[in-house]
């Protein structure tokens, strides 16, 4: 089979591609006097082209998963799956200072009941209905109904 050679000038007008991206694509197919292999470069373009399909292809298909994904998301926030920062912030904060202040209230609480107690049982006794009645008060937030709130977060 004949051989037909060819510059890169010519290889870069007849692929319509840059001499700089003509010379990496025909990489394989250059010969020692700097001339090309018309024929390798032809087989190499199309392994490049495909190349690039395959890769356009993989991109459309992220896309189309992060739009999926995206659409998703706004389903789930019509559907109120989700809630505002904001209102996390204000629920928070209100189980915080709650549980706060009930937590400063024990020593105060448990000095008038443990008035001259000395046993120790009776004393751990006190103290864990007070922990028990902070975490039971703790676990009703847990069913707690996210109540619409306005910009300021006052309860609609």
């Amino acid at each position: 089979m004949q051989e037909i050679y060819a510059d890169i000038k010519f290889l870069s007008r007849r692929f319509k591609i840059s001499e700089r991206y003509a010379r990496d694509i025909f990489l394989d197919a250059r010969n020692k006097k700097g001339s090309y292999d018309f024929l390798e470069c032809i087989n190499l373009y199309i392994a490049y082209r495909d190349k690039q399909f395959e890769e356009v292809d993989a991109k459309r298909d992220k896309l189309v998963d992060i739009k999926a994904e995206a659409a998703q998301f706004k389903l789930d926030v019509l559907k109120k799956k989700y809630i505002p920062v904001d209102e996390v912030e204000i629920i928070l904060g209100e189980v915080t200072s709650m549980t706060k202040s009930k937590v400063r209230a024990i020593p105060s609480k448990a000095a008038r009941l443990l008035e001259g107690e000395t046993e120790r049982l009776k004393i751990e006794s006190v103290l864990k209905t007070f922990t028990d009645e902070i975490l039971n008060s703790l676990s009703e937030y847990k069913d707690l109904e996210w109540e619409e709130r306005d910009e300021e977060g006052i309860k609609d």
